[in-house]
């Protein structure tokens, strides 16, 4: 069976941003509060992992100033990085590999805080993911991939706009694979449900997609320079659908990485 990886995230009070292997998997520096537990497969490798957390104290809003702690909460958070018990129902550790509990006694709360923690290794992730294994470190990210990188997800983004789901799901082959081989499923069930949301996606009458004018996004290089993260300047998944008046959102996001000299969907 395949071993399952889960990342347990709950932070008050707090902005935190977390990093596995130089990806960015949670984002919240605004301090709204954050908790999650998320399956972390898909950014794993078989050995020389790092977890790294900041947490960062928010400014405090206009009304409150006079609050030196920002948001008036408890500044608490806690991340575990644990192995899932093969056969529990819900993500239950089996192995704890890397844990923060913050504040920790004898650290003086200072911000932003930084903390990392090589995993132990080595892990039982599946071999066969093509991120890690199959892609080439990327040197920089010139106008040219920019471009390149663009008008892939622009051709995805029509395909899914003109209701052409199995050639988008086509452009993004590689990714929905490696989530296969990351959880342990049949590819044709990955496909299956991603299709279905998709479709009923496309289907709300009202639903629209958003500009994608180059300028609107950034492109930067995370992973240990294995992917590049597309996603607009106001932090929202490169392709956005949006129903304005019913605030429906449907945001997918996107990493690109090199296979060879194509650039790819790879996430």
């Amino acid at each position: 069976m395949i071993d399952i990886y889960f990342l347990k995230v709950s932070a008050t009070g707090l902005g935190i941003l977390i990093q596995l292997n130089g990806v960015p998997v949670v984002v919240e520096p605004e301090g709204f509060g954050f908790e999650e537990t998320m399956p972390v497969n898909q950014w794993l490798k078989s050995d020389n992992n790092t977890l790294q957390v900041s947490l960062i104290r928010p400014e405090p809003d206009a009304e409150d100033e006079a609050d030196s702690g920002g948001t008036g909460e408890p500044e608490e958070a806690q991340v575990s990085l644990f192995l899932h018990q093969q056969g529990a129902d819900a993500p239950t550790p089996a192995l704890v590999l890397a844990e923060l509990n913050w504040p920790s006694a004898g650290v003086t709360p200072t911000y932003p805080h930084d903390w990392s923690q090589p995993l132990t290794g080595p892990l039982n992730v599946p071999p066969g993911m093509s991120l890690w294994n199959r892609t080439v470190p990327i040197g920089g990210i010139d106008t040219h991939a920019q471009q390149s990188m663009h008008q892939i997800a622009v051709n995805v983004a029509k395909l899914l706009s003109q209701k052409n789901l199995e050639e988008a799901f086509r452009f993004m082959g590689i990714k929905y694979q490696d989530e296969a081989i990351a959880e342990g499923k049949p590819p044709e069930r990955i496909k299956a449900a991603v299709i279905e949301l998709w479709e009923y996606m496309v289907s709300i009458p009202d639903i629209r997609l958003e500009e994608m004018a180059i300028d609107m996004f950034d492109f930067d290089l995370v992973g240990e320079q294995h992917l590049v993260k597309m996603a607009r300047k106001d932090g929202m998944p490169a392709i956005l659908f949006e129903d304005a008046e019913d605030e429906t959102v449907f945001g997918i996001p996107l990493y690109f990485s090199k296979i060879g000299d194509q650039w790819v969907i790879i996430r």
